[in-house]
C-alpha cells in the first residue's frame, strides 16, 4: 500500500509540473526571432543585452542558463550534451525564416522542460 500512495505521490508531482514557454525560458531571443528576417547578422542589443545566435554565452540556451557559460563547459557539473548540442544548431537559425524556426525551438523547449525543470 505505502508503494502505490508514492506511486500515486510521483504522478501528481509531475502532473502538477509547469511547462515553461520560450517566452519564460529565453524572453530576449522569444522577442527578437518572429521579427528578425533571414540575415546572416548574427549580434543584436535588446534592452542593453547583447544577444548573438552564434556565441554560445548570448544564444537561446545561454539566455536560458543566464547568459553564463558553465552549461557549456563539458568539465563543469552542470554541462548538459543536449543543451550544447541545440546551442550549436541554433548558430544557424537566423538563417531560417521565422516560421521554420519554431521547430527547432520547440524541441529546445521539450527538452529544457522535460530535464531542467
Amino acid at each position: 500500500m505505502k508503494q502505490l500512495t508514492t506511486l500515486r505521490k510521483k504522478a501528481n508531482r509531475k502532473s502538477a509540473k509547469k511547462e515553461l514557454s520560450i517566452h519564460e525560458i529565453a524572453p530576449n531571443w522569444s522577442r527578437v526571432l518572429p521579427l528578425t528576417p533571414v540575415t546572416e547578422q548574427q549580434e543584436f542589443y535588446k534592452a542593453n543585452i547583447k544577444l548573438d545566435i552564434s556565441d554560445a554565452k548570448w544564444c537561446i540556451v545561454g539566455e536560458a542558463y543566464g547568459f553564463e557559460e558553465k552549461y557549456f563547459d563539458s568539465n563543469n557539473k552542470e554541462f548538459c550534451r543536449d543543451c550544447f548540442s541545440h546551442s550549436v544548431n541554433f548558430g544557424a537559425l537566423l538563417m531560417e525564416k521565422p516560421v521554420n524556426r519554431e521547430q527547432p525551438l520547440n524541441a529546445f523547449v521539450e527538452h529544457w522542460n522535460n530535464t531542467h525543470v
